[in-house]
């Protein structure tokens, strides 16, 4: 039984709206670590650059302009 081409893209529809929550936990564990966290790294560089993913992938992944 092979999948449909159309449920393959349903399912990885659904699939990319999970990235986007993947941007936001890792954005805000890199504002929270930038605080509690004595290792020698660029935390809010890096809850930035996934923030800004977020932002950017947001309107692809939902379809929506915001």
């Amino acid at each position: 039984n092979q999948p449909v081409n159309s449920e393959v893209d349903s399912i990885l529809k659904e699939v990319e709206k999970y990235t986007l929550a993947s941007h936001l936990l890792w954005g805000l564990w890199g504002v929270i670590s930038e605080h509690v966290n004595e290792i020698d790294f660029d935390y809010m560089e890096y809850a930035k650059q996934r923030f800004a993913e977020y932002w950017f992938q947001k309107p692809k992944v939902l379809g929506v302009n915001s």
